[in-house]
């Protein structure tokens, strides 16, 4: 007597697809930031927020500007900043540059120990992404920081 294995069925269960699609608010000619100071002068209104706001920038490969997006908003000395939220917005864009902005409601630029933490983190995600970090503002009231500027290894 020989036995024949049944073959098993495969049980039919549907995989949702899924379609992300890029949808642009607005038309150009978009403002071109050839400076820190350039892009501290668009961020300007982040010095009016009472609670923390984080955007990124969207460059293209010529340093045209795609777009921008909030990525946060947290409370009044701190957001929440995670890698996968400000590089999936890049991604999503398409671009191969990105610039950080936040404000910090106190009026006070200088970065704290959780900016620098926060720009060190998403500059190594950048790397290995291919999407370069240029540079990280903070919005004060009256000044500005930029990681890019801060020459001296002691200011950061």
């Amino acid at each position: 007597m020989s036995e024949e294995k049944k073959a098993s069925k495969i049980p039919k269960r549907k995989v949702p697809k899924w379609r992300v699609r890029l949808i642009r608010e607005g038309s150009g000619p978009y403002p071109r930031f050839n400076s820190p100071e350039s892009v501290a002068r668009h961020f300007i209104f982040l010095r009016e927020e009472t609670v923390e706001t984080f955007h990124v920038v969207f460059l293209n490969t010529k340093n045209a500007i795609i777009g921008t997006q909030e990525i946060s908003r947290g409370g009044i000395d701190r957001t929440i900043v995670q890698p996968r939220e400000v590089f999936q917005a890049a991604i999503i864009a398409n671009c191969t540059k990105i610039i950080l902005v936040h404000g910090h409601p106190s009026g006070d630029p200088a970065p704290s120990i959780q900016d620098k933490q926060v720009h060190e983190d998403l500059s190594k995600a950048g790397e290995l992404l291919e999407i370069e970090v240029l540079d990280h503002l903070i919005i004060g009231t009256e000044e500005y920081f930029s990681f890019a500027q801060a020459i001296d290894v002691e200011m950061l």
